[in-house]
């Protein structure tokens, strides 16, 4: 803990000297070209800009649509192993026919369960190929207004106020 304080004074009077040295020398010095120009500082709301831009929607609706009849394929094979298991009721247990029929119920389970992951783990990189492109384009715009408009920083903004009972998540994002 000393050493941290003893580090952080050492910081603070050299920056402090250096100022002090910057000042002094450069009282007849001319301001050079950046000093001259004014910062302008920007806020950016992302969250705001895909919540309103069409066509992230438009790609996101796409892909839900997609997504969609994924789930339709699947729910066929889900009855389709309904209507097996409704059949194996009415079969007597531990036959030939019973344990074939419960083997292949437990295969097409695992098919179905293992292609659902599958599909599940394809459509999360395809959103996340949505956000990036978006993400791009609307850093594209900003790089260009920044630059029309002589920005010098432009720093992330979230108009959404964290709430005491909000997750920490939350309130990191």
């Amino acid at each position: 803990m000393k050493k941290l304080i003893l580090s952080a004074s050492i910081v603070v009077c050299m920056v402090g000297l250096g100022l002090a040295l910057n000042n002094a020398w450069g009282q007849g010095a001319t301001k050079t070209a950046v000093e001259q120009v004014p910062h302008k500082v920007g806020l950016i709301d992302m969250a705001f800009l895909f919540s309103k831009y069409t066509k992230f929607e438009a790609l996101r609706n796409d892909l839900k649509a997609e997504i969609e009849s994924a789930d339709g394929a699947l729910k066929v094979r889900l009855e389709k192993i309904k209507g097996l298991q409704a059949e194996m009721k009415e079969l007597v247990p531990n036959r030939p026919q019973f344990v074939a029929r419960e083997k292949q119920i437990t295969e097409m389970a695992g098919a179905a369960e293992a292609e659902r992951k599958n599909l599940q783990r394809q459509f999360m990189r395809e959103e996340t190929k949505v956000y990036q492109t978006v993400y791009r384009e609307v850093l594209d715009a900003v790089n260009k207004y920044a630059a029309i408009y002589k920005y010098t920083l432009i720093v992330l903004y979230s108009r959404d106020d964290a709430e005491v009972g909000d997750g920490p998540q939350k309130v990191m994002q």
